[in-house]
C-alpha cells in the first residue's frame, strides 16, 4: 500500500509543479481510496499537502522569474474569503454528496481541458493581449470585477473540495490578467499556497 501512496505522491507533486494545478484533484481520491480516509478528512488533508507542495514549487518558478508576486498575493488574498466560505459549506454536506459533486467537477475540468487543448495558441495569445505575460494591472471597474469574481470562485472551490484551484487559477490569470502560460503556472502556485493556508 505504501508503494502506491509514494507513487501517488510523486504524480501529485509532478502535476502541481509542472502545470500549476491538477495535483489536488488527485490528492482527494488518493487519500480516500489509498489511505481509507473519509471525504471530509481527505478534503482537509488535501489542503495541507497541496499548500506545502505549491509553496515549494513556487520557489523554483520564482527563481526562473515566472511568478508575479504582487498579482499572486492580491488574487490569493481575494480568494481567502471564498475559501473560508467553501470550507464551512463543505462541513455541512454529506460525504456521498461531496464525492459525487467532486466527480462532476472532475468531468467538467476534463471537458474544459480538452476544449483548451483544441484552441490554437495564436488565437489564445491574441485574446489576452501582450504575449509577454507582464501586462499592467487594470483598475477599470470591469477588470476589477472580473478579478474579484474569479478569485472568489477559485477560493470557494478550494475550500469546498479541498483542491488548490490551480485548474481554475491558471485560466483566470490568463484571461483576467493577460499572463502567458508559464507565468500563469508559476503565479498560480503562489495563489494555491495562499488559498490552502
Amino acid at each position: 500500500m505504501w508503494v502506491s501512496v509514494a507513487l501517488a505522491g510523486l504524480v501529485i507533486g509532478l502535476a502541481l509543479g509542472a502545470l500549476g494545478g491538477g495535483g489536488s484533484i488527485l490528492t482527494v481520491p488518493a487519500l480516500v481510496y489509498l489511505l481509507g480516509q473519509s471525504p471530509a478528512q481527505a478534503t482537509s488533508g488535501s489542503l495541507v499537502i497541496v499548500g506545502v507542495s505549491a509553496a515549494l514549487g513556487m520557489a523554483a518558478h520564482a527563481r526562473a522569474g515566472k511568478v508575479r508576486l504582487a498579482h499572486g498575493f492580491v488574487f490569493g488574498l481575494l480568494g481567502t474569503a471564498g475559501s473560508l466560505a467553501g470550507s464551512r459549506l463543505s462541513a455541512q454536506v454529506p460525504s456521498h454528496v461531496l464525492l459525487s459533486t467532486f466527480a462532476a467537477l472532475l468531468f467538467l475540468v476534463a471537458v474544459l481541458m480538452l476544449r483548451r487543448a483544441r484552441t490554437p495558441q495564436l488565437s489564445l495569445e491574441a485574446s489576452v493581449g501582450s504575449p509577454s505575460g507582464a501586462s499592467a494591472w487594470s483598475w477599470s471597474v470591469p477588470a476589477v470585477a472580473r478579478v474579484v469574481l474569479a478569485a472568489t470562485a477559485v477560493g470557494l472551490l478550494t475550500g469546498f473540495f479541498g483542491v488548490g484551484g490551480g485548474f481554475a487559477v491558471v485560466p483566470a490569470l490568463v484571461l483576467a490578467l493577460g499572463f502567458e502560460m508559464p507565468v500563469a503556472v508559476g503565479t498560480s502556485l503562489l495563489v494555491i499556497a495562499i488559498n490552502s493556508a
